[in-house]
C-alpha cells in the first residue's frame, strides 16, 4: 500500500511540502524508462570521471611539453657554452705561441657569448642551489678575467718598455 500526502490529507503547510515533493519525485510509467533512469545515474558519475581525466591528461601533456622544451634548451646551451669554452682557450694557446695579441679577440667575442648563453641557461633553471653554484661560478670568472687583463696590460707595458730600452 502506497501512501501520497495531498492537500486533502493534511493542512495548507502539508499541501505545500507535497507540491515540492512532487517535483523531486518521479514516477516512471515503463520499466524502460526505470532501466534508461538507473543507467542515467550510473552513467552520469562515470561521465563526469571520464571529462575530468581527460582535462588531468591535456595538463600533463602540457606540462611535459614544456618540460621537454625546456630540457632541449638547456642541452643547447650546454654544448654552447663547451663550444665557447674550447674556443676560449684555442684564442689564448694561440695568443701565448704565436705572440699575437690580436688574437685575443677571438676569446672576447667568445667570452661575451659565453656570458649571455649561460645566463640564458640560468634563468632557464633557477634553483637555489644553482643559484649559489653560478654566484660562485661568475666570482671565480671574473676573478681569473681581471687578473689576466692585468697581467696582458703588464706584459704589454713591459714589451713597450723593453722597445724603449732597445731604441735608446
Amino acid at each position: 500500500m502506497v501512501f501520497f500526502i495531498t492537500s486533502e490529507t493534511t493542512g495548507t503547510e502539508g499541501g505545500l511540502a507535497a507540491n515540492a515533493l512532487g517535483r523531486f519525485r518521479h514516477n516512471p510509467k515503463s520499466f524502460l524508462k526505470l532501466i534508461l533512469l538507473g543507467f542515467t545515474l550510473v552513467g552520469l558519475p562515470l561521465i563526469v570521471a571520464l571529462i575530468n581525466s581527460a582535462v588531468s591528461i591535456n595538463r600533463l601533456a602540457d606540462q611535459s611539453r614544456k618540460a621537454v622544451y625546456q630540457a632541449v634548451q638547456i642541452t643547447l646551451a650546454s654544448h654552447t657554452l663547451t663550444n665557447e669554452i674550447n674556443i676560449m682557450e684555442r684564442s689564448v694557446r694561440q695568443t701565448l705561441i704565436l705572440g699575437d695579441e690580436s688574437l685575443l679577440e677571438g676569446y672576447f667575442q667568445a667570452h661575451t657569448k659565453f656570458g649571455k648563453t649561460a645566463t640564458d641557461l640560468f634563468q632557464l633553471s633557477s634553483r637555489t642551489e644553482q643559484s649559489r653554484c653560478w654566484n660562485s661560478c661568475c666570482h671565480w670568472k671574473m676573478r681569473l678575467f681581471r687578473k689576466y687583463r692585468l697581467r696582458a696590460k703588464l706584459q704589454k707595458n713591459y714589451a713597450n718598455w723593453l722597445k724603449v730600452l732597445r731604441h735608446c
